[in-house]
């Protein structure tokens, strides 16, 4: 599936993904890959919504002379929980981009191709070595 952007495959945030994200499965593993998308989609929000209160919460109580509960400790504990929050989805960004594993253009399998016929070619022009 071919999309006007150049990428290919669905984009994460729709419903069909779970469909590209188990391609590969059978029929009768079907269910267990859903609910496991699922189950690590909720474990994963839960944690990122304890990861940013704690942060937030963090962030508070360092913010010295007012109220926990004053607009200017809030804010001061918003803005650090975001700036670590963002970094963090930075750094989650650049590790996925290392870990995506290129898919070959027609272009380079056509030249794939022709190598491995130029190997096969030159490896049956040589002639057999008697021992």
């Amino acid at each position: 599936m071919e999309e006007a952007n150049g990428c290919s495959g669905p984009p994460p945030w729709s419903a069909p993904h779970r469909h590209w994200e188990s391609r590969e499965l059978g029929p009768a593993d079907a269910g267990v890959a859903s609910g496991l998308i699922n189950t690590t989609q909720q474990v994963g929000g839960a944690i990122g919504v304890a990861i940013a209160t704690a942060l937030t919460a963090h962030f508070v109580s360092a913010h010295a002379g007012s109220s926990a509960l004053g607009g200017a400790a809030l804010n001061h504990g918003f803005h650090g929980a975001f700036y670590v929050l963002a970094g963090i989805a930075a750094a989650d960004t650049l590790f996925s981009a290392l870990l995506l594993e290129p898919q070959p253009t027609e272009q380079t399998l056509a030249l794939a191709d022709e190598v491995l016929l130029g190997i096969k070619a030159a490896a049956c022009a040589e002639p057999k070595r008697s021992r």
